[in-house]
């Protein structure tokens, strides 16, 4: 690290430096005079948020103790790991991609599961960085966090935002201890009530409206058309391929979550409009509804595809896309009276996890009672 004056010829434009002081101008070797700066430089090597070093030149005071100290200043905080220049203000988008990369590495070391970081891209890249795009993560508050906290309580339910605020808090985790930041701004964050038991559900007149207010967008009444009639989740239903259905078999053979294999018979509105979907087209990797943006991906996962304007239109309130699996595994047991069938289409571990809905096994069980009569 180097304090010094800069030397300027007004003849030939060249640049040198000084770390005397000269009380007069001296003359250029292509016998120009010369210009002397009135501030002292401090000559700094930075390391931006990359990794990268590089040299940064930084004019300070016209007096040239005040230089010395301030870079005597800065030595310190660089050896206690303090000290990051501005150029190297770290962007949430760019801490995301180093976040990712260290994801990506413990998991080639087996440190880290494949679908955690699978989940973790979704999350960023659907929710997350288009939210907090372009702000620096050493200007992100908690505040902010709070204010993208309530926009999403609107779409999705508790569980999804904590999921997607606990992706939120790791990144912070590793970027603290990368040194890439000084302070998490989740500090204190509160995640929210859980109520994993909602049972809010379509009628029949519901589905009705709804269906025909999706249909305003082909894209969105095929996902719902999914969802109504198998009870995927959004993601399944957004990244279901033609080659995960069998139309022989009338079947769809689907990998969900905690990587379980799911196998879905296919009823005949479903197989109709699935089929009306595909056409003559022959895409068997594609998806069945693709992004209008992104050639050959999915269409996009944080639900902002028109189904809250479609319910709001169809006068449903307090009601979310999962909502939609609720409904298709409440009208399938009213209808079918059989939850372990329900409990392997919902791809639940045990028949335990499906028996919120069986309450509505009442009616069955007391004329079943009634057949069994008793004894006197």
């Amino acid at each position: 690290m180097a304090v010094f004056k800069r030397i300027t010829c007004t003849k030939c434009g060249k640049v040198s430096n000084s770390e005397k002081f000269m009380k007069t101008s001296p003359l250029c070797s292509c016998g120009g005079s010369t210009r002397i700066s009135d501030k002292w430089y401090v000559s700094l090597q930075v390391e931006e948020a990359n990794g990268r070093k590089r040299k940064l030149v930084k004019a300070v005071s016209p007096v040239k103790k005040t230089a010395e100290e301030y870079a005597a200043k800065i030595v310190t905080l660089r050896s206690e790991g303090e000290f990051f220049d501005k150029v190297a203000r770290l962007t949430f988008e760019k801490g995301a991609s180093i976040f990712l990369q260290d994801c990506r590495d413990r998991v080639s070391e087996g440190r880290l599961g494949a679908r955690t970081l699978e989940m973790y891209e979704g999350r960023l890249s659907a929710n997350l960085i288009p939210a907090f795009r372009g702000i620096e993560l050493a200007r992100l508050t908690r505040d902010i966090i709070e204010q993208y906290k309530r926009r999403r309580m609107d779409d999705v339910a508790p569980a999804s935002v904590n999921r997607e605020l606990a992706t939120l808090k790791r990144m912070c985790v590793i970027l603290l201890a990368k040194g890439l930041l000084k302070t998490s701004p989740c500090q204190g964050l509160e995640l929210l009530r859980e109520n994993n038991k909602r049972d809010r559900y379509l009628t029949e007149a519901e589905i009705s409206a709804l269906l025909k207010e999706c249909k305003r967008l082909p894209r969105l009444w095929m996902v719902v058309m999914i969802a109504l009639n198998t009870g995927l989740r959004l993601d399944g239903c957004l990244t279901l391929k033609w080659n995960e259905i069998d139309f022989k078999r009338a079947q769809i053979t689907k990998s969900v979550k905690g990587g379980k294999i799911v196998y879905i018979p296919i009823n005949d509105d479903l197989r109709e409009a699935l089929l009306a979907k595909r056409g003559n087209t022959l895409d068997p990797d594609g998806y069945v509804t693709k992004s209008p943006i992104r050639k050959g991906e999915a269409l996009t996962r944080h639900g902002r595809f028109g189904f809250k304007s479609a319910c709001k239109r169809a006068e449903i309130t307090g009601f979310t896309f999962h909502d939609l699996r609720h409904t298709f595994a409440t009208h399938f047991l009213a209808r079918t009276k059989d939850i372990f069938t329900l409990s392997h289409i919902l791809g639940h571990s045990t028949v335990y996890m499906t028996e919120r809905y069986a309450h509505l096994l009442d009616d069955v069980r007391k004329e079943a009672m009634s057949r069994f009569g008793g004894f006197k």
